[in-house]
Protein backbone atom coordinates (compact mmCIF):
# COMPACT_ATOMS: atom_id res chain seq x y z
CA UNK A 1 0.00 0.00 0.00
CA UNK A 2 1.06 3.44 -0.71
CA UNK A 3 0.38 6.58 1.15
CA UNK A 4 0.87 9.72 -0.67
CA UNK A 5 2.83 12.70 1.11
CA UNK A 6 1.73 16.24 0.50
CA UNK A 7 2.43 17.64 3.74
CA UNK A 8 6.00 16.95 5.18
CA UNK A 9 8.37 18.34 7.97
CA UNK A 10 11.04 19.93 4.99
CA UNK A 11 8.60 20.35 2.70
CA UNK A 12 9.94 17.88 0.21
CA UNK A 13 7.14 16.90 -1.95
CA UNK A 14 6.16 20.42 -2.17
CA UNK A 15 9.95 21.15 -3.91
CA UNK A 16 9.89 17.96 -5.99
CA UNK A 17 7.15 19.76 -7.55
CA UNK A 18 8.96 22.49 -8.41
CA UNK A 19 11.68 20.55 -9.88
CA UNK A 20 8.79 18.58 -11.93
CA UNK A 21 5.29 18.75 -11.37
CA UNK A 22 4.23 15.29 -11.94
CA UNK A 23 6.53 14.29 -9.22
CA UNK A 24 4.57 12.53 -6.02
CA UNK A 25 5.91 11.28 -3.17
CA UNK A 26 4.01 8.15 -1.82
CA UNK A 27 5.43 5.73 1.22
CA UNK A 28 5.52 2.62 0.23
CA UNK A 29 4.06 0.40 3.62
CA UNK A 30 5.35 -2.81 1.73
CA UNK A 31 8.79 -1.96 1.43
CA UNK A 32 8.82 0.66 4.71
CA UNK A 33 10.49 3.30 1.61
CA UNK A 34 9.42 6.81 0.06
CA UNK A 35 8.93 6.17 -3.67
CA UNK A 36 9.01 9.29 -5.97
CA UNK A 37 6.10 8.43 -8.75
CA UNK A 38 5.71 10.84 -12.32
CA UNK A 39 2.18 10.09 -13.96
CA UNK A 40 1.58 6.79 -11.97
CA UNK A 41 4.87 4.92 -12.50
CA UNK A 42 8.03 4.84 -9.68
CA UNK A 43 10.67 7.46 -10.76
CA UNK A 44 12.74 6.57 -7.77
CA UNK A 45 13.08 4.52 -4.33
CA UNK A 46 14.51 6.20 -1.74
CA UNK A 47 17.37 4.89 -0.30
CA UNK A 48 16.84 7.28 3.13
CA UNK A 49 14.64 6.25 6.33
CA UNK A 50 13.55 10.07 6.67
CA UNK A 51 12.29 12.12 3.94
CA UNK A 52 15.29 15.22 4.06
CA UNK A 53 17.26 17.28 1.26
CA UNK A 54 19.22 14.23 0.56
CA UNK A 55 15.69 13.00 -1.38
CA UNK A 56 16.11 16.02 -3.01
CA UNK A 57 19.84 15.32 -4.30
CA UNK A 58 18.64 12.60 -5.34
CA UNK A 59 16.11 12.64 -7.82
CA UNK A 60 18.09 15.63 -8.96
CA UNK A 61 21.27 13.60 -9.87
CA UNK A 62 19.25 10.62 -11.25
CA UNK A 63 16.92 12.84 -13.43
CA UNK A 64 17.60 11.94 -16.92
CA UNK A 65 19.17 15.05 -18.17
CA UNK A 66 22.36 14.01 -15.50
CA UNK A 67 22.45 10.50 -17.26
CA UNK A 68 25.66 11.13 -18.28
CA UNK A 69 27.10 12.04 -14.94
CA UNK A 70 25.53 8.58 -13.27
CA UNK A 71 27.02 6.70 -16.07
CA UNK A 72 30.37 8.16 -15.39
CA UNK A 73 29.88 7.81 -11.90
CA UNK A 74 29.61 4.46 -12.70
CA UNK A 75 32.22 3.29 -14.67
CA UNK A 76 34.64 4.98 -12.21
CA UNK A 77 32.97 3.01 -9.24
CA UNK A 78 33.88 0.15 -11.77
CA UNK A 79 37.36 1.04 -12.68
CA UNK A 80 37.71 1.41 -9.07
CA UNK A 81 36.81 -2.16 -8.28
CA UNK A 82 38.61 -3.68 -11.34
CA UNK A 83 41.60 -1.77 -9.93
CA UNK A 84 40.74 -3.04 -6.37
CA UNK A 85 40.39 -6.81 -7.54
CA UNK A 86 43.56 -6.69 -9.34
CA UNK A 87 45.04 -5.41 -6.49
CA UNK A 88 44.21 -8.29 -4.07
CA UNK A 89 45.11 -10.75 -6.79
CA UNK A 90 48.71 -9.51 -6.78
CA UNK A 91 48.76 -9.12 -3.26
CA UNK A 92 47.69 -12.70 -3.22
CA UNK A 93 50.17 -13.83 -5.37
CA UNK A 94 52.87 -12.04 -3.71
CA UNK A 95 51.85 -13.90 -0.40
CA UNK A 96 52.01 -16.69 -1.83
CA UNK A 97 55.15 -16.65 -3.29
CA UNK A 98 57.04 -15.10 -0.80
CA UNK A 99 55.60 -17.99 1.39
CA UNK A 100 57.14 -20.63 -1.54
CA UNK A 101 60.35 -18.54 -1.49
CA UNK A 102 60.79 -18.92 2.47
CA UNK A 103 60.26 -22.49 2.30
CA UNK A 104 62.76 -23.07 -0.51
CA UNK A 105 65.49 -21.26 1.78
CA UNK A 106 64.68 -22.75 4.31
CA UNK A 107 64.95 -26.38 2.41
CA UNK A 108 68.16 -24.92 0.87
CA UNK A 109 69.39 -23.68 4.51
CA UNK A 110 68.72 -26.98 6.21
CA UNK A 111 70.25 -29.10 2.86
CA UNK A 112 66.84 -30.75 2.27
CA UNK A 113 66.19 -29.32 -0.98
CA UNK A 114 65.02 -32.06 -3.21
CA UNK A 115 67.86 -33.84 -5.88
CA UNK A 116 67.12 -33.54 -9.26
CA UNK A 117 65.47 -36.94 -10.97
CA UNK A 118 68.87 -38.79 -12.19
CA UNK A 119 71.81 -36.78 -10.70
CA UNK A 120 73.68 -39.11 -8.58
CA UNK A 121 76.26 -36.19 -7.24
CA UNK A 122 79.16 -37.82 -8.35
CA UNK A 123 79.06 -38.53 -11.95
CA UNK A 124 80.98 -36.42 -14.36
CA UNK A 125 81.12 -36.93 -18.06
Amino acid sequence: MRIEIKNDLYEISERLKNLDRRYKVFFDTKLQKFVVEAMGVTAAILPYEELDQRALDYIHYTRAENAETVADDVDRYNDRMQKDSIKSAQNEFEDEFSHEMRLTKEEFVSGSLPTPSGANGGDRV
